[in-house]
C-alpha cells in the first residue's frame, strides 16, 4: 500500500518553494485559485504537485517538460518525496543538476554510485508501481478520468491489472504451474524408470527364488536319503570316542598309581642313598684322619731312624766327642727304615684304594641322586 506523506518542492518548473503535508489525510482533493485571472484554476499549480511526484519516482514529469527547473529563479529544481510502501519508509530526493537521486529506506542510504544504478533500485523496491498506475489511479489530475475511460478495452484491462497486481499473480502462478508440472514429469520419469528397474529386479528375483527353490528340493532329497546314514555315523564315531576316552581315563588312574609307587620309591631310595652318602662320606674322612695318623707315626719313625743313622755313621762320640776306634754297624738301621719305607708304601697304597672306592661310591650315589 502506498501512502504519501509529504512533498517538498524547490524551483520544479513554475513553483520556487513548496511544501505539502499529505500525513493521514487519507483522499486529497487538491483546488486551485488563479489570482490574476477571475473565477479560473488554471495555472495556479495543481498539476505541478503531480508533475513534481511523478517526476521525483521516475524522472519525467506528468506533462512533457523540456526544462523542469524554474526558468525565473535559475536555480536547479529539487523535489524530496517522503511516502510509505507496505510498512517500509522511504525519503527520495531527486536534483536537476547535478543529474543525482538519493534513496533512504528506514533511515539507511541505499542509493546506487549511478543514477542508473539508482533507478534499479527503485524498480525493484517498488515492484508493481509504475507511472501508468499512478496517473491513472492515484493521482487523477484535470481530465485524467477521462483519460482512462477513453482508453482502449485492452489499454484499461492492463491498468487494472496492474493495479490488482493480477497480472504478476497470473504470472507467478502460471511459473509456479510450470514449475510443478516440470517437476511432476520429471518425477513421473524417474517413476517410470524405477518401476522399469524394479520389474526388471523382480522378474531377476523371481527367477532366482525359482532356483533357490529346486536347489532346496534337491537338498532336501539329499539330506532325506543321508540323514540316517549320517546319524548312524555319528553315533558310531561318539560312541568311538567315548571308548577312547574310557581307556585314556583308565591308563590315566594306572599311571597315577604308578605315579605314586615310583614317588614313594623313589623317596625311598634317595633317603637310603642319602644315609649311604653320609655313611660312605663319614668312613672317607675317617680313612683320611687314619692315613694322616699312620704316615705322620711312619714319618715320624723314619725321621728318629735317620738321626739314629746319622749318629751311628760317625766316629766320633756325640757325648764327649771323643773319636771312637770302630765304626758302629747300621746295617739294623737299615732294615728298620726299609720295613718303614714299606709299610709306608702299603699304607699309601690302601689309602689311595680306599679314596678311589669312596669316590666311585659318592659318584654313583650322586649320579642316582640326579
Amino acid at each position: 500500500m502506498l501512502i504519501l506523506d509529504r512533498v517538498i518542492i524547490n524551483n520544479f518548473l513554475s513553483a520556487e518553494n513548496m511544501d505539502i503535508d499529505l500525513k493521514n489525510r487519507g483522499i486529497v482533493l487538491v483546488k486551485g485559485e488563479n489570482l490574476l485571472i477571475k473565477d479560473s484554476s488554471n495555472g495556479s499549480g495543481k498539476s505541478l504537485m503531480s508533475d513534481a511526484i511523478i517526476w521525483a519516482l521516475y524522472g519525467k514529469p506528468i506533462r512533457e517538460a523540456k526544462e523542469v527547473s524554474n526558468i525565473e529563479t535559475g536555480k536547479p529544481a529539487s523535489v524530496t518525496l517522503r511516502l510509505e510502501y507496505f510498512g517500509n519508509k522511504y525519503e527520495i530526493t531527486r536534483l536537476a543538476s547535478p543529474n543525482s537521486v538519493t534513496i533512504i529506506k528506514n533511515g539507511e542510504d541505499i542509493s546506487g554510485r549511478l543514477v542508473s544504478e539508482t533507478k534499479e533500485i527503485l524498480e525493484r523496491e517498488f515492484v508493481g508501481l509504475s507511472q501508468d498506475l499512478i496517473q491513472n489511479c492515484i493521482i487523477l489530475g484535470q481530465d485524467m478520468p477521462k483519460k482512462f475511460t477513453a482508453n482502449s478495452a485492452p489499454n484499461r484491462k492492463a491498468v487494472l491489472e496492474e493495479l490488482t497486481n493480477t497480472d504478476y499473480l497470473l504470472k507467478e502462478i502460471t511459473d509456479k504451474l510450470g514449475t510443478k508440472m516440470s517437476e511432476v514429469e520429471g518425477s513421473l520419469k524417474e517413476n517410470e524408470i524405477s518401476l522399469v528397474k524394479l520389474s526388471t529386479t523382480l522378474e531377476i528375483s523371481e527367477k532366482e527364488l525359482i532356483k533357490i527353490d529346486e536347489e532346496n528340493k534337491i537338498l532336501e532329497e539329499e539330506k532325506s536319503v543321508n540323514f540316517e546314514e549320517q546319524i548312524a555315523s555319528v553315533d558310531l564315531e561318539i560312541s568311538a570316542k567315548n571308548d577312547l576316552i574310557f581307556e585314556q581315563e583308565k591308563l590315566i588312574s594306572q599311571l597315577e598309581v604308578r605315579g605314586k609307587v615310583l614317588k614313594n620309591y623313589v623317596k625311598e631310595t634317595t633317603d637310603n642313598l642319602s644315609e649311604q652318602f653320609d655313611y660312605e662320606k663319614t668312613k672317607l674322612n675317617e680313612a683320611k684322619q687314619l692315613n694322616s695318623k699312620e704316615r705322620f707315626e711312619i714319618n715320624y719313625s723314619i725321621s728318629q731312624l735317620k738321626n739314629s743313622l746319622e749318629k751311628a755313621s760317625s766316629n766320633t762320640c756325640p757325648t764327649c766327642k771323643t773319636v771312637l776306634r770302630e765304626q758302629l754297624d747300621t746295617s739294623e738301621f737299615m732294615s728298620k727304615i726299609e720295613k718303614l719305607t714299606e709299610e709306608l708304601t702299603d699304607v699309601e697304597k690302601a689309602y689311595l684304594d680306599t679314596l678311589r672306592e669312596m669316590q666311585k661310591r659318592l659318584k654313583e650315589q650322586g649320579e642316582s641322586r640326579a
